[in-house]
């Protein structure tokens, strides 16, 4: 299977680039202006088209080499064209730094050139800064940026960035869900809602409600999570976005899975996995394998929760995902200790060192100091399971003390 799967993608690369090398004949120098940019807008929609697919690595192959031919031609435009969607390519593949890079340099070559861009290019720029700096847990910069992006163009988005600038609205929100400000949350959602209604913008009312979904969710208001997520079927059962339905789709498997209904959960992630693995969205795919091990490990299936987990782990590594990897980590020491396996479980942590330093998710590290005090515990070790008593006490009330008023 893997080795189809592979076939078929290197396939397919080699015709993108065939398409985009001859079809579009950029490797001619005598060429108009005119031809030129028809020429480099037509290479632009095809790794447009990869990345809307998800086939991420692939779309960054084709992405570099028009990168190197606009270089070449001084095609400043072309550059910055290719370069932000280069970013957003990075962005989705959760190389979080590359992508931050890769606007560094766009706002160089701006400035470099003295080039000043419309409203709605900035606009776009502090709007992927937002989600960036979301994914990163840096929420205070993606609020930072995302209320830039709103401002720069609140005057002016009644164009083709309404969807965008409605979007802007979620994404503040999914940032305030993810700081368990829900008070802040609910209302930018709303807005989201009305202004995808007044637009009639369908996509964006299925994003907004999709966001509502995972803040009811975050609540732990599955039945309420559920009713958003139906109202994102009918909406996606009409308009043509790939990817928000196998988000969308995976998303509500997982609501299934904490209502207890595991055999629908199991069919949703398994459904939309099928995809991820076709595109070979690896952050994707890891969410799969970790909510398979889940399900796994709710209907007794040690051995499949226990290779579904390890399978998300070598990924999370592959990536670099710290978060992913302590996370999971968790749910496989989780695995151990509800098999009274506890030195296996505290050698699980253990392997996981360097991550637990570099970690800044409060949440998590306060996950962590509860297994290891259970741990040491059960290992008759107290003089170490009071140490990390004390400080899964402090980081506890530390996030009493941020989230109290939420």
């Amino acid at each position: 299977m893997k080795d189809k799967i592979k076939l078929r993608r290197i396939c397919y690369y080699l015709l993108v680039i065939i398409s985009i090398q001859f079809s579009y004949g950029l490797d001619t120098v005598a060429s108009s202006p005119v031809d030129n940019s028809e020429r480099f807008e037509k290479a632009y929609q095809s790794c447009k088209e990869l990345y809307q697919k998800g086939d991420y690595s692939n779309a960054i192959a084709s992405i570099n080499d028009m990168l190197d031919l606009t270089e070449e031609r001084n095609e400043i435009d072309w550059q910055l064209k290719f370069k932000s969607l280069k970013a957003w390519v990075l962005h989705y593949n959760s190389e979080l730094e590359k992508c931050e890079k890769e606007i560094k340099t766009i706002f160089e070559l701006l400035e470099k050139n003295d080039i000043q861009k419309e409203s709605g290019f900035l606009f776009d720029l502090y709007r992927l800064l937002s989600i960036t700096y979301a994914k990163q847990n840096k929420y205070a910069l993606s609020l930072k940026y995302t209320l830039m992006g709103i401002e720069v163009h609140k005057d002016s988005f009644e164009n083709e960035y309404t969807r965008e600038y409605i979007n802007m609205f979620c994404t503040a929100g999914y940032t305030y869900i993810e700081t368990k400000n829900y008070v802040e949350a609910f209302p930018l959602l709303e807005k989201a809602i009305q202004l995808s209604k007044k637009f009639g913008s369908n996509y964006n009312l299925a994003k907004a409600y999709h966001t509502m979904a995972i803040l009811y969710s975050d609540r732990k208001q599955f039945d309420k999570a559920l009713e958003y997520h139906l109202l994102v079927d009918n909406i996606l059962e009409n308009i043509n976005e790939p990817r928000l339905m196998l988000i969308a789709k995976h998303n509500k498997g997982v609501t299934y899975f904490y209502l207890g209904e595991h055999a629908k959960a199991r069919d949703l992630i398994k459904e939309a996995m099928t995809s991820f693995l076709e595109i070979n969205n690896q952050v994707s795919l890891i969410e799969s394998y970790l909510f398979l091990g889940k399900i796994d490990k709710e209907t007794g299936n040690f051995t499949g929760s226990k290779t579904n987990l390890e399978t998300a782990l070598s990924l999370s590594k592959k990536t670099n995902s710290i978060d992913n990897v302590i996370k999971i980590s968790l749910e496989l020491c989780e695995l151990f200790m509800v098999r009274q396996q506890y030195n296996e479980a505290f050698l699980q942590l253990d392997a996981i060192s360097d991550y637990i330093e570099k970690s800044e998710n409060p949440e998590l590290l306060k996950q962590v100091y509860e297994f290891y005090f259970i741990l040491n515990t059960k290992l008759g070790k107290n003089d170490k399971a009071l140490n990390y008593f004390e400080r899964y006490k402090v980081l506890t009330d530390s996030l009493y003390d941020v989230t109290r008023l939420n």
